[in-house]
């Protein structure tokens, strides 16, 4: 049985973030939060770091440090802490980047296409398995240890699950962020 918990959600979170390209500091310790339905502008002189900002913040570019949320949508880090997945929500899928024994990350490897979707939350399951929280349409997903993907909850008229944007796990129960109707859903796993 799913139940409601209040909640608010910020749609951006930047949190001292930096860019460093060798010597040349390009954004310094910047942060920020844009609430949904807020309109927000970044202006500058020219070579301010508006557009290395941009481009952190759309993954295009690795930030050196600090943290962006968008839609509160985070990475998970895999059980053995090997891998950092992202659920990408405008390229509808999931990647990986390995996490090498120097701390630095290899290169990104495709982990699901899914179309028709916006995934926005992941997060691992108890079984060890990927759950990706999709904000449209409304639905659960889990990605198999085979790399299939498989619907676990879907909610079409989005009354109870209703935009997932990211979602957490204690013990066997799931909870979904629902940007649509503010509110938490709390539900236990199907088998």
């Amino acid at each position: 049985m799913a139940k409601h918990i209040e909640a608010g959600v910020s749609s951006i979170a930047v949190e001292g973030v930096s860019k460093r390209f060798d010597d040349f500091t390009a954004v310094d310790n910047v942060s920020f939060c844009v609430d949904t339905g807020e309109t927000f502008g970044l202006l500058g002189p020219n070579g301010a770091g508006k557009s290395t900002l941009i481009r952190m913040m759309t993954t295009l570019l690795p930030l050196t440090s600090g943290r962006i949320t968008v839609f509160k949508q985070n990475v998970a880090l895999s059980p053995n802490r090997d891998f950092l997945y992202v659920a990408e929500s405008f390229g509808h899928g999931v990647f990986r980047i390995p996490i090498l024994e120097d701390g630095s990350s290899g290169a990104r490897e495709p982990v699901a296409t899914l179309p028709g979707v916006i995934p926005d939350g992941i997060a691992f399951g108890p079984d060890r398995r990927l759950y990706i929280g999709c904000y449209e349409p409304s639905q659960i997903l889990r990605i198999d240890l085979d790399g299939s993907v498989q619907c676990v909850l879907a909610d079409p008229e989005a009354h109870l699950l209703c935009h997932p944007t990211n979602i957490a796990f204690r013990d066997s129960t799931l909870f979904a962020a629902n940007l649509g109707r503010w509110h938490i859903t709390e539900m236990e796993l199907p088998a």
